[in-house]
């Protein structure tokens, strides 16, 4: 069956996928690692890497499996040189509930307001709109980003840029197809936020399954990070919520810690949770448009949450609510929507 592979390489690596998958057990770091490398590099083994994937997100993936994926797709990962001493990148795991881009929106708002963004991003697998999805159905001409030169140049010229997973990582056309014929949420979506290309210095990552933040922050801290906060919304969602309280895992200036954030955090009380859902990609980009045209305000305090905590972790201002008042004038001011009609014309 797999001929461009030894046997007793094929029999090893089918001892480790039984053991995962007959005897469920939790795969070490490097057993995962092997595994995997050989999975990828073998589109015969397309069935088998679709059955580990799910197996693993039935259960749920162990922080060694993590490990051993993101040492697999680290290995493979295209890295680009930009300054990004100070640049963030606003994100999630996705395979929460279906709402619309709020992490696109607050990144165009957060670089709007002077923070440099690389966005760390991919089209849709497990929702409806991928946040290079909603950018195409923006208008911007995604398929240029996929030239680093030309990511850096607009990085350079107006603090943000846009980071395609297929661009910078080597996934074969088979592992796509995996993903997308599955449709949910695989140990894939959760090292997506932890390989950015750029090795930014600072990150808000939205988190599905709350029991996978403290492995994610201690992979984050050992990568060098200077800051994150990783979020769980209770109320099912891989962002802060505006709705309901969310788990937050912050780490700012060499301190690690948990606590819970509110609505009344950010100065507004609970939104109603029919704000949060969006659609297919161009109905979420006519909602990202208003939000940064200053025509929803309804659908702006979906995002501030996740636009102030960017700001706050990467010191631009000192405070949740300082973060939210910034957000909210860069959007009244126009400057949010001067980016977007700038990005819209390279």
């Amino acid at each position: 069956m797999f001929s461009n592979i030894s046997t007793s390489d094929a029999s090893r690596h089918l001892d480790t996928f039984k053991k995962m998958v007959v005897d469920h057990s939790v795969l070490t770091q490097d057993e995962t690692a092997d595994l995997f490398e050989y999975l990828i590099s073998t589109p015969e083994a397309s069935c088998l890497c679709s059955a580990a994937l799910a197996v693993m997100q039935y259960r749920g993936e162990s922080e060694g499996e993590i490990l051993g994926l993101c040492q697999v797709m680290s290995r493979r990962m295209k890295r680009i040189s930009l300054s990004v001493d100070n640049a963030i990148d606003i994100g999630g795991t996705g395979g929460g509930r279906s709402t619309f881009n709020i992490s696109t929106a607050a990144a165009l708002i957060v670089a709007a307001a002077g923070v440099p963004v690389c966005k760390h991003g991919n089209y849709r697998v497990s929702s409806q709109s991928g946040s290079f999805d909603v950018l195409s159905a923006l208008q911007l001409k995604i398929e240029k980003y996929t030239s680093p030169e030309f990511a850096k140049q607009i990085f350079e010229n107006y603090g943000i840029t846009f980071l395609s997973t297929r661009a910078y990582h080597d996934h074969p056309e088979f592992l796509i197809t995996v993903r997308n014929q599955l449709g949910i949420r695989t140990g894939f979506n959760i090292i997506g936020p932890l390989l950015n290309p750029a090795c930014v210095q600072f990150q808000v990552v939205g988190v599905s399954v709350a029991a996978e933040m403290p492995f994610m922050a201690e992979i984050l801290i050992n990568q060098g990070r200077k800051g994150f906060i990783l979020a769980h919304g209770l109320d099912g969602i891989d962002e802060i919520s505006p709705c309901a309280p969310t788990k937050i895992i912050e780490y700012r200036e060499g301190v690690l810690q948990s606590y819970t954030l509110t609505p009344e955090d950010f100065g507004f009380s609970p939104l109603n949770q029919e704000l949060l859902y969006g659609g297919p990609p161009e109905v979420n980009a006519k909602i990202v448009s208003g939000i940064l045209n200053n025509e929803l305000p309804d659908r702006l305090r979906v995002v501030l949450p996740t636009a102030a905590a960017s700001l706050y972790i990467c010191n631009a201002v000192s405070s949740l609510p300082e973060g939210v008042q910034l957000a909210q004038e860069t959007i009244k001011c126009g400057k949010a929507a001067k980016l977007l009609s700038q990005l819209q014309a390279c």
